[in-house]
């Protein structure tokens, strides 16, 4: 019987928060820290998917090409 790793398409870290905010929204949960609403920027859940993948990482807010 395969183990449980088996079941899971095989996918990217980085691509990882945005597959799972395709399934649930969760990205547009996060607001403005002025409090405004309907701030919604094109792109940014790419860049919450980055800094939560470089958060995780222990990589920070630094470019990684070093």
């Amino acid at each position: 019987m395969p183990g449980a790793g088996a079941l899971l398409p095989e996918v990217e870290i980085a691509d990882l928060p945005l597959e799972v905010h395709a399934w649930t929204g969760f990205l547009d949960e996060y607001t403005n820290i002025s409090g405004t609403e309907g701030t919604c920027e094109e792109g940014l859940p790419g860049s919450l998917s980055a800094l939560l993948v470089s958060e995780s990482c222990n990589m920070g807010l630094t470019p990684g090409g070093r």
